[in-house]
């Protein structure tokens, strides 16, 4: 992941809506042109279907990306092909039974959260339970929070569903076991990074390390990355190189 993951130009990825679940952009930076019925980008949304950005007429593979407002105000995401039906969640907070009403018709391969506050993965193990999903998290996470999983996470793994890999990396600082995944474009941060700043700081944060993790991870991602926060609406890398204070001088040499 050194190099970060390039976007597959022939994703056409989807984000539906549903009650109570809100819309998150497939290219967070077109969501205000959007928004404005500007025509200058893919983006788009029918009276009835869901927000949709057109990589290409002859895209292969579909991604879709559903994010459920939680407890906590806390974001989990469903993360799924739509060829295969196979999916991925991502902070299974509470309740979890929100999180399952996303899930008809998919069969969920992982269970997974970027971090091990309560509000992030609460409802693992009834989402384990309904579903069947494997779960995983970081074990240094496990390990201060008291938390298990089917499997403990590392840098470069790679978790298969459908015609997708999610790339893990692991990014500490906000929590010890702190990770981030990506996929195509899209990088799932939890609280890592916030629309215009990083995630609240907590006892167990260790501040040094989160910017470290930003820099030397986040910021190796293509400019296009859209960028899934745990809290917060979606944004991308390159939105707040340009707008967050947590990124003044950094702009040059992102992307690289």
């Amino acid at each position: 992941m050194a190099g970060g993951t390039q976007a597959n130009p022939a994703t056409l990825v989807l984000a539906r809506s549903a009650p109570d679940v809100a819309v998150s952009p497939v290219q967070a930076q077109h969501q205000q042109g959007a928004d404005e019925n500007d025509d200058r980008g893919a983006l788009h949304r029918s009276n009835t279907g869901p927000w949709c950005y057109d990589f290409g007429r002859f895209a292969s593979m579909k991604l879709g990306i559903v994010k459920v407002k939680l407890d906590r105000e806390v974001n989990a995401y469903v993360v799924a092909c739509s060829a295969t039906k196979e999916a991925i969640v991502i902070d299974p907070g509470l309740p979890a039974e929100k999180i399952a009403d996303q899930l008809k018709g998919l069969t969920v391969k992982f269970i997974v959260a970027t971090h091990c506050h309560p509000g992030h993965v609460g409802g693992k193990d009834a989402l384990k339970e309904l579903t069947g999903g494997q779960t995983g998290l970081h074990s240094a996470d496990a390990k201060q929070f008291l938390r298990s999983a089917d499997r403990y996470l590392v840098e470069g793994d790679e978790l298969e569903f459908g015609e997708f890999k999610l790339s893990v990396l692991h990014t500490p600082g906000h929590t010890p076991g702190s990770l981030c995944f990506v996929v195509a474009n899209h990088a799932f941060v939890g609280d890592t990074i916030l629309a215009g700043g990083i995630g609240k700081q907590t006892p167990e944060t260790d501040l040094r390390r989160q910017m470290m993790s930003i820099g030397t991870k986040l910021l190796r991602l293509p400019l296009s990355t859209a960028l899934y926060p745990g809290h917060g609406p979606p944004t991308s890398l390159e939105r707040e190189l340009a707008q967050s204070p947590i990124f003044r001088g950094a702009g040059a040499s992102a992307g690289r």
